[in-house]
């Protein structure tokens, strides 16, 4: 079977829409409202979109959700699952943005100094 995370490049962007607020909600239940969780939940959307698998998600997630992180992505990967399944396999998204990440990645690690310092 191929990774769950392709499925996300599949999406449309009414399903990412969906899918992006599932993640933040999600996310606020596991580590309550501080911290930019849409700064989070946008960079683990640049992972999903460059298909990166599974467990390299929950390596990275783990700074921020700790013991929570293999949880989250076993959450992560069927959330995924169950909106793509409503998807049509038709829609391929566009190509991933190293660049985009790259930057993501510095304004997440930005928003966890200023919670740590906070």
């Amino acid at each position: 079977a191929p990774e769950p995370t392709r499925l996300y490049s599949k999406l449309t962007p009414e399903q990412h829409e969906e899918f992006s607020k599932a993640v933040i909600e999600k996310l606020r239940t596991l580590i309550g409202g501080y911290g930019e969780l849409s700064v989070l939940a946008e960079y683990i959307a640049v992972m999903l979109q460059s298909s990166r698998p599974p467990e390299q998600i929950q390596s990275e997630l783990e700074a921020f959700l700790q013991d929570q992180s293999q949880a989250f992505t076993d959450w992560l990967c069927k959330q995924l699952a169950k909106i793509a399944g409503h998807a049509s396999a038709a829609a391929a998204g566009p190509p991933s943005d190293a660049k985009g990440e790259a930057l993501l990645l510095r304004a997440v690690q930005d928003a966890r100094q200023g919670a740590a310092t906070a």
